[in-house]
């Protein structure tokens, strides 16, 4: 697991982040999911994801692999977290925003759902959001707004990586760290 310190909910890069871990590992035409998993074939689970609170969020990156393949994972994980704080495709960004809209709205279908969101957008904002308002805000994200976040997420020294398997797999911070902060 490696966790990167990331913009909270009420910062104006928030979507920005969620779109950064869509385009990472959000699926199976994620950069990290195509590159680590279909073609190095280093791991066999592979995802990448935002969590946030009002004022401090996280950007994280699960992956399951063999311990002899930790090393080398972890150098490919930071690289694809730099090369896309480097460059995102339009084709990236439009998928991401849609598959991102998908899964919000998707996930408000259960009644459950729905309370959920509604509590922790009156706890955070005082009021509620209209689904307008959201898909409004991920549609604003542009390119330029995933370099600022990379910017952001590159702080040297920021990282934590937790490994659990053999001795082998013990490697993968080290590696993890040299590779995204050269």
């Amino acid at each position: 697991v490696v966790l990167l310190p990331a913009p909270g909910v009420l910062d104006g890069d928030h979507w920005a982040l969620r779109l950064f871990a869509e385009i990472l590992g959000g699926g199976m035409s994620s950069r990290l999911f195509q590159e680590a998993r279909e073609r190095l074939g280093l791991a066999y689970a592979i995802d990448a994801y935002a969590d946030a609170y009002a004022d401090v969020g996280v950007l994280g990156v699960y992956a399951g692999c063999a311990a002899k393949d930790a090393g080398k994972l972890a150098r490919v994980v930071a690289g694809e977290i730099r090369s896309l704080a480097g460059r995102v495709e339009a084709a990236e960004l439009a998928r991401a925003k849609a598959q991102l809209k998908a899964s919000l709205f998707m996930g408000r279908e259960s009644l459950a759902a729905r309370a959920e969101q509604a509590a922790a957008q009156w706890l955070t904002f005082g009021r509620l959001l209209a689904p307008a308002e959201l898909a409004g805000a991920i549609e604003a994200v542009e390119a330029p707004d995933l370099a600022r976040l990379g910017a952001r997420l590159l702080a040297p020294g920021l990282s934590t990586v937790s490994v659990l398997g053999p001795a082998p797999a013990m490697i993968a911070p080290e590696r993890f760290e040299a590779a995204l902060y050269g």
